[in-house]
């Protein structure tokens, strides 16, 4: 029997997390984009984790980009859902992959609910290249056809050039395939797999109060500012920005061009894409500006100006690394470290910024 929930949505978002469930939300006419939602959840702490465990061996056959652990989102999917639940009001069912999973989708395809899930997209049949690719994802569920083993899913982020979406059918083979984790370049820390979602009201973003959205900020900056390391090796904030510097000192330092070439082309891809800075200092620009309009007040439009000046820095640095790739020259690269370091001296004086707005 086939049930589809009747003419959901399907944007193109930022990261995938946070653009699938503002589907869910617009689904439900709940008036909240991405930098909203990224706002709200205490969005934009960066971590990094480093590569000093592995030998120069194997830097040459390691997926770097999983062993840097960098980002610029929060660490914990159920962290950011616990603090939106809080915030916005959400009804959250999780379920885990041992779970009894098409009786889950169907109850709440039933009852016209869709189901956010985290997934890996190796097993996702309609992306380009899906089967080079081992990246954690998030789709969202809108139908299920048991007679056809198939799903009907939404995909906000497809890595293509433009980023590019998807909605439509999905085997359900690979879609139980795909809810095994354990192989995923960014790990998720929840054993959780779906998520049934739904509001207890119809929330605007004019109806949160602004204590609400001040304190989303203020604990962000606060967190950037700690000296938090999760898991014993992955530092967090401003702490991970400076760690990041003075480690990419160091590999100028000691790795032969073939290795810097490597790690090069992948602190591109991490700064510019996969919730790195360059896609989170944008959001969290596009959240002030929100509250700017709605209070008309001077502080948020300087620092929404600021974190997009930002977003255009921390892009001219991927760019920077890229180009550095193709063509290794240390002077460049001291250029490239010396940029950082100016621009952890700016995130640290926004951050301190937005903490003197609880007075």
């Amino acid at each position: 029997m086939k049930k589809i929930i009747s003419d959901f949505p399907v944007g193109i978002g930022k990261i995938c997390f946070m653009s699938a469930l503002v589907d869910i939300l617009h689904y439900y006419d709940v008036d909240l984009n991405e930098g909203d939602l990224f706002g709200l959840c205490e969005g934009n702490l960066f971590y990094y984790g480093g590569i000093e465990h592995l030998s120069t061996a194997e830097i040459n056959h390691t997926n770097l980009i999983r062993e840097f652990r960098m980002g610029g989102m929060k660490y914990d999917v159920m962290q950011i859902l616990d603090v939106l639940k809080k915030s916005i009001g959400l009804n959250i069912d999780a379920f885990k992959e041992s779970d009894n999973i098409n009786n889950i989708i169907n109850e709440y395809i039933s009852k016209d609910i869709p189901i956010l899930s985290l997934v890996l997209r190796y097993y996702l049949e309609y992306c380009p290249g899906y089967k080079v690719d081992n990246f954690s994802h998030t789709i969202t569920i809108y139908g299920i056809d048991d007679d056809n083993d198939r799903l009907y899913v939404t995909d906000t982020y497809l890595a293509t050039k433009p980023i590019s979406n998807y909605k439509g059918k999905m085997l359900m083979d690979n879609f139980i395939k795909s809810l095994n984790l354990s192989n995923a370049v960014f790990n998720m820390t929840t054993p959780y797999r779906l998520f049934a979602i739904y509001p207890n009201s119809r929330v605007t973003f004019n109806s949160i109060p602004i204590k609400t959205l001040n304190r989303s900020l203020i604990n962000m900056a606060n967190k950037n500012l700690d000296d938090n390391i999760i898991d014993g090796n992955i530092y967090t904030g401003i702490k991970a920005l400076n760690k990041f510097s003075v480690d990419f000192e160091k590999w100028l330092e000691i790795y032969e061009d073939s290795i810097l070439k490597t790690i090069l082309e992948a602190v591109h891809l991490l700064i510019t894409n996969y919730g790195g800075p360059y896609v989170t200092c944008g959001l969290l620009g596009e959240y002030l500006n929100r509250i700017f309009l709605r209070e008309d007040t001077i502080v948020y439009r300087n620092l929404a100006d600021e974190f997009i000046e930002l977003q255009r820095l921390w892009l001219i640095i991927g760019n920077m690394c890229y180009r550095s790739s193709m063509d290794i020259k240390k002077d460049y690269i001291i250029k490239i470290i010396d940029k950082i370091n100016n621009l952890i001296l700016k995130q640290k004086r926004l951050y301190e910024s937005i903490v003197m707005l609880e007075d």
